[in-house]
C-alpha cells in the first residue's frame, strides 16, 4: 500500500470518497491533519470540477 502522503494515493482516495458520498465532516477521523487537510482540498475539487475523474467516481 502506498503511503498516504503520496498524490496518486490521496487522488485516488478523494475519488473513493466522491463515489462513496462520504461527508466532508468525516474526513476528521482519517489520518494525520496534514492528510485530512489534503483529502478535503482533493474532495472539494473533484466534487465540484467537470474533471473525468470526478466526473466518473460520481457517475459509478
Amino acid at each position: 500500500m502506498a503511503e498516504p502522503w503520496v498524490p496518486g494515493y490521496l487522488r485516488r482516495r478523494a475519488e473513493e470518497l466522491i463515489r462513496t458520498k462520504v461527508d466532508l465532516q468525516s474526513l476528521e477521523d482519517m489520518g494525520p491533519p496534514t492528510v485530512r487537510r489534503h483529502l478535503a482540498a482533493e474532495h472539494e475539487r473533484l466534487s465540484s470540477s467537470a474533471s473525468p475523474a470526478a466526473l466518473l467516481a460520481v457517475s459509478r
